[in-house]
């Protein structure tokens, strides 16, 4: 799980330098460091919040209010409980459990921008896509990991802050809902983030 994640980092670098390089007027990309908040069932999996997130936004303005873009990210959620018992079918385990769920969003966004000839122009936006999870739970020697893709949708509220025409500083809110599936519990969380923006 963390080679995982350690990917989805390198993957959200790489594709922000090859968004920069194409670059042109009337797009955005930032670099954010994202806070998780477990919801719902991964609440009850792992209640500790995640701090470590990254993800690369690209957007573009399709006209001064509207724009559309991608996001690709990562968090890493994880806890130690101290003495907890896992059951499947037949099989009892019980010990010092560490658990962990790496969760990687894709979306396709689009939203709208508040006063854009502003220096704070606040944001509204949604994005639909899919979120790749991967849970793990290590008792002992024993190691049990899952996988799955689900569905997902994600609300977002934010304001970008100019201090530059270039450059910008953003502070965000998000909510990630993924969809129950026939093998995995749905993946809920609220994610806060700062990042810095390149506008041209």
């Amino acid at each position: 799980m963390k080679k995982i994640f350690l990917i989805v980092i390198a993957l959200v670098i790489f594709t922000g330098r090859y968004a920069n390089a194409q670059e042109q007027s009337s797009n955005l990309v930032s670099l954010q460091y994202s806070m998780g908040f477990s919801m719902g069932d991964l609440n009850k999996y792992i209640s500790q919040a995640s701090f470590l997130g990254i993800l690369i936004d690209y957007r573009y303005m399709a006209t001064d209010n509207v724009y559309a873009g991608v996001e690709l990210g990562g968090n890493l959620f994880y806890e130690k409980k101290d003495y907890a018992t896992y059951t499947k079918e037949t099989m009892t385990l019980t010990g010092t459990q560490w658990r962990y769920v790496s969760v990687m969003p894709l979306f396709v966004n689009a939203g709208y921008v508040f006063s854009p000839a502003s220096d704070f122009s606040p944001y509204a936006g949604l994005g639909i896509g899919t979120m790749y999870h991967e849970v793990e739970l290590d008792i002992g020697i024993y190691e049990l990991t899952r996988n799955q893709w689900q569905f997902a949708m994600k609300p977002e509220l934010g304001v970008i802050y100019k201090p530059m025409p270039e450059i910008g500083i953003l502070l965000g809110a998000k909510s990630y809902n993924g969809f129950k599936t026939e093998n995995s519990s749905a993946i809920n969380y609220i994610a806060l983030n700062i990042g810095i923006v390149w506008i041209e």
